[in-house]
């Protein structure tokens, strides 16, 4: 069995034996994710909406990734702290289901990103149209912040105070808006705005962190200074150069193959995959289906 289904299956034994059917539904998505939480534990959306994106690959629990969905939906912000509407934060939630939050989150970007992506793939799996055409509003603003955090050399910044810009962010941006485009089609809705944003993001990622002298895209960059990679360290130097693939940002591109970059940077490191956070086997499983 699949290494990453096998703990997603074990994960969902765990839940049933220790709570019923009407646990929160981010809790019950954090439980497939995290087996030691009984207590309930900080939920962080990124990795629930990773962890939604593979269960509906694999045609597991759909309906608790319906009700993940909803849930997200109810807790965006309008606006947060820092004037941004939908926005969403950490939460943490107990094993009752109490929610509570500090009104932080690790990154605006890619928050947003990864939940157009599973609206999308929800979608597809599901050819229920409903809970994007009902919630259409929210959806557009939830792409509006990846515009509102794009910076002038195509690039989003992380967060709204700072200027960090990271590759696998921007490559989930790229991937976030083309789904947007995708579900903007089943309401009637124009999309030219965010298709010249995606089209930016792809040019700051080519113009900018491509090192055309190493044929390798820098991980980040933090004011003019550029976070270049050790390809001997996986993370974030050479899982960065994953999302390229996944993504597609080189479709197209004569310059540099999908196949290069993951023999130098993701086989490399195929001994140690087995160890490695849920939410990076699943990126990398997810690279390697494209790749195939």
């Amino acid at each position: 069995m699949n290494r990453i289904l096998q703990l997603v299956l074990i994960s969902l034994v765990l839940f049933t034996a220790c709570k019923g059917e009407n646990i929160n539904p981010a809790l019950k998505m954090w439980k497939y994710y995290e087996l030691k939480n009984e207590k309930g534990c900080g939920v962080n959306p990124y990795i629930n909406n990773i962890t939604a994106i593979y269960m509906l690959q694999k045609s597991k629990n759909i309906d608790d990734v319906k009700h993940y969905i909803q849930w997200y939906f109810d807790h965006l912000n309008y606006p947060d702290k820092n004037g941004l509407t939908g926005s969403m934060y950490d939460y943490y939630i107990t094993q009752e289901g109490a929610e509570s939050t500090d009104k932080k989150y690790d990154s605006v970007d890619s928050y947003a990103a990864t939940f157009l992506i599973l609206l999308n793939d929800y979608y597809k799996k599901t050819n229920d149209p409903s809970i994007i055409k009902n919630n259409w509003e929210k959806i557009t603003d939830i792409a509006y912040l990846i515009a509102m955090l794009q910076d002038k050399d195509g690039l989003t910044k992380a967060l709204p105070d700072t200027d960090a810009k990271y590759l696998m962010d921007n490559c989930e941006c790229y991937g976030g808006l083309a789904a947007y485009s995708q579900m903007a089609k089943l309401t009637g809705s124009e999309a030219k705005y965010y298709q010249v944003v995606r089209e930016a993001i792809k040019q700051g990622i080519m113009g900018i962190l491509f090192n055309k002298k190493e044929k390798h895209f820098y991980w980040g960059l933090s004011g003019n200074v550029k976070n270049d990679i050790n390809e001997n360290i996986f993370y974030p130097d050479s899982f960065s150069q994953i999302f390229v693939i996944l993504y597609g940002i080189l479709d197209g591109n004569d310059e540099i193959k999908n196949s290069e970059l993951w023999n130098k940077y993701g086989a490399k490191h195929k001994d140690k995959m087995a160890e490695l956070p849920l939410e990076q086997r699943i990126i990398i499983e997810m690279t390697l289906l494209k790749m195939r």
